[in-house]
Order: structure tokens, then C-alpha cells, then sequence
């Protein structure tokens, strides 16, 4: 869920909008409108086809959108979580375009989304919103509460002014993600990925999924993705997904092996990963972390990220 499909107040009726399920030929609108509107949520057109390509048909994914006279102006994504070893856990997101507020439209989008999670057989529904009263209080309507562990920092910065250095120990060197076998990544990210402050417990995808999932995305910044080597073993790496398009990047994911903490190996990976997106003409780098990751929080604050916003994941038994 969004700011914009959580804003408003009073729900009304609606003149006639039309919830139909995806089509190709949105993909294009769909990213305008959420370019506009999410803007830390970085994919091209190309890349999302191929994210909705490769999702696996474990998942269930429904996407349905919302049109008002032949206009996307709306949008419900609801499916089961991918990286999770929680049963039945689900994720369900909903988009209401900023004019189309207040008129019923998010709140049918999140009904049919919620049905959907239900026929799959889903038992929590999870849903990131902006920390404001209007939209919390929107999602407390429609059932859901928020729990320990449920707030977040979306970040921005621009890497053309980012000036600090991070000095590399001896026995360190970097390498791009163009430089390393897929494998090596996904054996980080299985690793570290649990130690992510969440309220749900995350666990890694089949090998064959994160392959068509994550490495096979379109929009992965290979060359400005980097890893850490110790010798010939990956410890640390940063994943960032970049739409050179729009200038804009994602910090996917962070992470050191817990055998390598301390060694600032989180803010040397960083910089170079930075430089790399200012290269490629990025303009605003975006990343997300818990509010309660003090580590990381304090490194994006000593790189010179700034926040951007607030997010809360609020969550409704089915």
C-alpha cells in the first residue's frame, strides 16, 4: 500500500472504474504513476515485464488495475511472500493515482486483493505504508495493525556529491557482481539476509527462482553492484538496482558475513558502489533500512543520506 491509496479520510462512491487484471500493454503507465508517486521503487519497463515474467507460480501473484475512462488510475498487487519462511504469510500493496483519491477506488483494489490472498490460502497479509495519520488510520479501517519491528527509513542521496573515502584493508579487494559467480551473491544474501531487523522471519528462494528473481532482472546494476573478497571468498557485498533512464538507484540489499563484522567492510562497499551509480549517471540514490538498524542508519549517515521518508508495515490476519 501507498500514501496515495491509504490519503484520504472518508471513503464515497465512485463513478464506474473498471478492476481488470494486467495487461502488458500497462507496464508503461504503470511506471510513470509509480515513478511519481513511490519513487524509491526504481524499475524500467523493461524491468518490470521481466520481474512479473519470473515471478514463480508459487507465489500467486494477482495484479489487477483500476481505469477510469481507459486510464490507469489504480493498481493491487497480492501474493504469497517470497522471502520468507513464514506459512502463509502474503503481501498485498495498492495504488490509488493522487486525482482518484477519496472515491472508493483504493478500498475496492484492497478488497480484491484481500480476497485473492484468501482463495490462495494466505494467513497474514503484510502492507508498507507512509508513517502518516491519514493513511494509518485508512489501513486501521480496513483491518490492519501495525507491531514491534514495523517502521522504516527510506533514504536519498546524491552519489555525484557523495566525498568520503573508505579505506580498503590489504587483505580486501573489490569486484563488481560482472566479476563473480551468481552463486557466490546468492550465498551471501542467504546468509546475511536473516540478520535483516523485520518482523517477519526472512529466508532465501530456491537458487533456480533467485536466479530468474534477482539476478536475472533486467535492472540489476551488475557493474555497480560490488562484493567484497577476502582472497577468493565473498563477504560483504551491496546490491543496487538502477534505471539510468530516470537517475535513479536502489540499494537492494547490504550485507557482511557476521565473521567479517566490524571491519567497515558495510561503508566500503558502499562507496565504491556509489561512485560507480554517479558514473552511471545516477542522480538520487534511494535506500531502506529499519528504523531499529542503527548500524546501517549510522552509515548512511556518515555517506550523507538524508531522509526521505517513513514507511510502516501494518499487517491484517485473514
Amino acid at each position: 500500500m501507498s500514501r496515495d491509496e491509504a490519503a484520504g479520510g472518508r471513503d464515497v462512491p465512485t463513478g464506474a472504474h473498471l478492476v481488470r487484471d494486467v495487461a502488458d500493454g500497462d507496464i508503461a503507465e504503470i511506471n510513470l504513476l509509480r515513478a511519481e508517486v513511490i519513487p524509491f521503487i526504481v524499475s524500467s519497463v523493461e524491468g518490470t515485464r521481466a520481474a512479473l515474467a519470473a515471478t514463480p507460480e508459487w507465489v500467486k501473484l494477482r495484479w489487477q488495475v483500476a481505469e477510469v475512462d481507459g486510464r490507469i488510475v489504480g493498481w493491487t498487487r497480492a501474493g504469497l511472500s517470497m522471502f520468507t519462511s513464514e506459512p502463509g504469510a502474503a503481501d498485498i500493496g495498492v495504488v490509488v493515482r493522487p486525482e482518484y483519491r477519496r472515491r472508493g477506488i483504493g478500498t475496492d483494489l484492497l478488497t480484491r486483493g484481500l480476497a485473492h490472498l484468501a482463495d490462495i490460502g494466505a494467513v497474514t497479509a503484510r502492507g508498507r505504508v507512509f508513517d502518516e495519520p491519514e493513511v494509518l488510520a485508512w489501513t486501521i479501517r480496513h483491518g490492519f495493525g501495525s507491531g514491534p519491528g514495523h517502521s522504516a527509513q527510506i533514504s536519498i542521496v546524491d552519489p555525484r556529491e557523495v566525498t568520503r573515502v573508505a579505506a580498503c584493508p590489504g587483505h580486501i579487494r573489490l569486484v563488481s557482481f560482472d566479476d563473480v559467480d551468481p552463486r557466490a551473491v546468492y550465498d551471501l544474501e542467504a546468509a546475511t539476509g536473516p540478520d535483516i531487523p523485520t518482523n517477519v522471519q526472512i529466508a532465501p528462494i530456491p537458487y533456480e527462482d533467485w536466479l530468474r528473481v534477482v539476478w536475472g532482472n533486467p535492472d540489476l546494476f551488475r557493474a555497480g553492484s560490488v562484493v567484497a573478497l577476502d582472497g577468493e571468498r565473498a563477504v560483504a557485498y551491496t546490491l543496487t538496482i538502477a534505471d539510468p533512464e530516470t537517475g535513479r538507484s536502489w540499494t537492494n540489499m547490504t550485507g557482511t558475513l557476521r565473521s567479517h563484522r566490524g571491519l567497515g567492510l558495510a561503508k566500503i562497499v558502499k562507496v565504491e558502489a556509489l561512485r560507480r551509480a554517479a558514473a552511471a549517471g545516477i542522480s538520487r540514490a534511494y535506500t531502506g533500512n529499519d528504523s531499529t538498524n542503527g548500524p546501517m542508519l549510522a552509515v548512511n549517515d556518515w555517506l550523507g543520506y538524508r531522509k526521505a521518508m517513513a514507511q510502516v508495515t501494518v499487517v491484517r490476519k485473514l
